[in-house]
């Protein structure tokens, strides 16, 4: 019978290829939505802000979930890694309301194709974006500061 430390070891080389080929997957959405000019309608920008939540949550994520291997070796890094998974938290949550946004909008866009004014238009999206990258980081704040 193998032992719990092994078996994580062995989950997490095998999530690296799943997070190689996320990293590179988002990053070409994200590159493709900005130098493409015909990929700028209120849809696309919501999947390059979701493209870029995955990839902080692939990036921060490892770090987060190993830091209980490494924490026990160096005093800070443990702790630091604590209080920097509000960044994970954070990037969960912009993706949790993204995918919201997306839904209600691909709703509003099939079933009432003929009402504009329940659309997301091009100017509004990035206001919305950003309130929305806001709104995640204010809500995570306390995660920073009381998190230990």
């Amino acid at each position: 019978m193998t032992d719990l430390n092994s078996l994580e070891l062995i989950l997490q080389r095998a999530a690296i290829p799943f997070c190689i080929a996320g990293l590179i997957g988002n990053v070409f959405v994200i590159r493709t939505v900005h130098k493409t000019r015909e990929m700028h309608p209120t849809t696309d920008y919501l999947l390059a802000n979701l493209a870029v939540g995955d990839v902080v949550t692939i990036m921060v994520g490892p770090l987060f979930y190993n830091s209980h291997l490494v924490g026990y070796l160096t005093d800070g890094f443990g702790t630091f890694a604590c209080k920097f998974s509000a960044l994970l938290n954070i990037s969960i949550m912009v993706s949790s309301f993204i995918l919201t946004v997306l839904a209600v909008e691909r709703y509003h866009a099939l079933l009432k194709p003929f009402s504009t004014r329940l659309r997301l238009k091009e100017e509004n999206v990035k206001l919305d974006i950003a309130l929305i990258w806001i709104s995640s980081a204010l809500f995570c704040l306390p995660f920073f500061f009381f998190q230990e």
